[in-house]
């Protein structure tokens, strides 16, 4: 892959382009990496507010009516319910796997299928996370959509 710089000091905003041979899973996430640069996420840990973006966080859940986002290595509380959060993130790579949880789909690891119908999804940090039923479609389709 090339990347090339220009600077541009004209343009009133930052412009990208991204120019491939042929449409791929690849090229599908840098797409979405791009867009997510721009949103940001407040999260607060231990009394210390963060601004969080989308690629900080590799899953989201809702526990008690509090929403909780998931870092590698770091837990936050986020100020939005969940719901608003999957309405902000699902076209960057956010899927929904459970009713109370969300999982960013570029830390997706692999699935693997459990006894109970439901299926586990483990992400790059270790964290392993349950997937209901009636999400099976969406995390399957994320996997496939990675590889």
């Amino acid at each position: 892959m090339k990347v090339t710089m220009i600077h541009q000091p004209e343009l009133i905003e930052t412009e990208i382009d991204v120019r491939y041979p042929k449409w791929s899973a690849r090229v599908k996430h840098i797409e979405k990496m791009l867009l997510s640069v721009e949103i940001t996420i407040g999260g607060k840990c231990d009394n210390v507010t963060y601004r969080l973006t989308p690629g900080d966080i590799y899953y989201i859940e809702s526990v008690d009516k509090r929403t909780y986002l998931y870092g590698e290595q770091m837990v936050y509380e986020a100020t939005e319910r969940l719901y608003q959060l999957e309405e902000m993130l699902k076209n960057i790579g956010f899927v929904r796997v459970s009713k109370k949880c969300l999982i960013n789909q570029i830390y997706l690891q692999s699935i693997k299928m459990l006894p109970n119908s439901h299926v586990e999804a483990k992400l790059l940090n270790g964290e392993k996370v349950i997937v209901t039923r009636n999400y099976i479609t969406n995390i399957r389709e994320a996997l496939e959509s990675a590889l």
